[in-house]
């Protein structure tokens, strides 16, 4: 147990030299979002909060963590004089693809475009009669499982949106969610503000959700629910 009138330094501490692990700091933050599961379930989905349910997810998510990565085996190429490694895939899947829409082609028929009015005629002969630049993303677990949203890497660079910044999501009717986009080497993602979004508006995997970038920090989303 911890004193709440500890400071968060001394507290940190504290649960350092209870759990006695060196990866105490990745069971505190797999704690801390256990219980936030539980409180979005709760706000979102109406299922009663536990002790017991937050304890499920808690060891769900460290087994997850604590999971081997895959192997890789070691290859000597003589004429490069360097090695080569292959990745043993895994049997299954950690967060496994949805059929129903391909997410590469999307990426690529809302990308493959070099002007503003490229996209704004491709978007227009893919059924969405607007000029704006358009991408569409079917949901998968992952967006569930790690409470973020995707956005397709090329599509965010050629609409200039290139460093980390806030966003705001608008629906339908106009109501407002703020969120960060966060770039990586090879993907953009929306963070912070994603699951409150798809909790709100009950999205669920392979719905298809389709962004209009209406200015440079704003997203205006439609749903289109999957059968």
């Amino acid at each position: 147990m911890v004193p709440r009138t500890l400071n968060p330094y001394h507290a940190i501490r504290s649960f350092k030299e209870q759990l006695g692990v060196p990866f105490f700091m990745e069971v505190i933050i797999i704690m801390a979002w256990s219980i936030w599961t539980v409180r979005n379930n709760w706000l979102f989905n109406n299922v009663d909060p536990s002790v017991e349910r937050c304890r499920d997810i808690f060891q769900k998510e460290f087994a997850t963590y604590t999971s081997p990565l895959p192997q890789k085996t070691r290859k000597y190429n003589k004429r490069k004089f360097a090695y080569d490694y292959d990745i043993v895939p895994e049997k299954q899947s950690r967060c496994p693809q949805i059929p129903i829409v391909e997410n590469e082609f999307a990426q690529e028929q809302y990308t493959q475009t070099e002007t503003h009015s490229d996209i704004a005629s491709e978007a227009k002969r893919s059924g969405y009669e607007d000029t704006l630049p358009v991408y569409v993303k079917a949901v998968s677990p992952c967006n569930f499982r790690y409470s973020y949203m995707n956005i397709g890497k090329k599509f965010c660079t050629r609409n200039g949106l290139v460093t980390n910044c806030l966003m705001t999501l608008k629906d339908q009717e106009g109501r407002s969610w703020p969120l960060n986009l966060t770039l990586t080497s090879d993907q953009v993602r929306m963070k912070g503000g994603w699951g409150h979004f798809s909790g709100h508006h009950g999205i669920k995997v392979g719905d298809q959700c389709v962004f209009r970038l209406t200015d440079p920090n704003t997203f205006a989303v439609s749903i289109n629910r999957a059968p």
